[in-house]
């Protein structure tokens, strides 16, 4: 049961995370 505000903060990140590991696996993959 996580504090709605660390719900927030990952829900926050989650995008730019995303963004990131999809960048790693591209410059892998090339």
């Amino acid at each position: 049961m996580a504090e709605p505000n660390y719900q927030l903060k990952l829900a926050v990140f989650e995008g730019p995370f995303d963004l990131l590991l999809y960048l790693i696996k591209r410059n892998q993959i090339d």
